[in-house]
């Protein structure tokens, strides 16, 4: 029974529970702010960016993407992401077009010492919240602009229980602890989880 939920969400994650769409589509739909994937807030000026990424997404940014691998490989990946639930998390200054490592920085020793942190100590900041149950990140990641985008990417991944998963909301939560704006909420419904389509590889 257990293996048939994890399979029923598995689906769903990839987008089994609506129509095919092209991998250019599948990308465009799951990355609008109108289908409540991708999820932004703003305090002040700085704005919080958060997108949450399908099992099919992330085949789909990976260098050896879905068109390369046959249907053998395919379910090999997707059974290696299936209790994952991963997201890319962003924080931007709305005023400039620096990095936000770069903007938080007075010089280049304060940069490494905030560097340092968003690539390690960062991780215990973030929780995801599902059915009553806090998870800490199995994976994180952090990806450093170095000053050729606005965008310190981080990667966050949790294994909540799928079965919690399949049946409730997740909230995703920050706690600030660079620019003290408390904890920064983001709740992902499975009604629009649900409602991904299938990319067509």
């Amino acid at each position: 029974m257990n293996k048939i939920c994890i399979w029923m969400l598995a689906l769903c994650l990839l987008g089994a529970c609506s129509g095919k769409k092209s991998p250019g589509d599948y990308k465009a739909y799951v990355e609008s702010l109108d289908n409540g994937l991708h999820q932004q807030k703003t305090i002040d000026k700085w704005l919080y960016d958060v997108q949450y990424k399908p099992s099919a997404y992330i085949m789909l940014g990976e260098s050896v993407g879905a068109a390369e691998r046959d249907a053998k490989q395919t379910a090999q990946r997707l059974e290696e992401l299936k209790d994952m639930v991963c997201f890319n998390f962003y924080i931007r200054n709305t005023e400039s077009e620096q990095s936000f490592l770069k903007v938080i920085s007075k010089d280049a020793q304060e940069y490494e010492k905030w560097l340092q942190f968003m690539s390690e100590g960062m991780k215990q900041n973030f929780t995801l919240e599902c059915n009553g149950v806090s998870y800490e990140p199995v994976v994180y990641h952090l990806e450093p602009a170095f000053g050729l985008s606005p965008f310190d990417k981080l990667v966050v991944a949790f294994e909540p229980n799928v079965t919690d998963m399949a049946a409730n909301d997740m909230t995703l939560s920050y706690a600030d602890k660079i620019l003290n704006h408390g904890i920064v909420k983001f709740k992902f419904s499975t009604t629009n989880i649900k409602k991904i389509p299938v990319p067509g590889f």
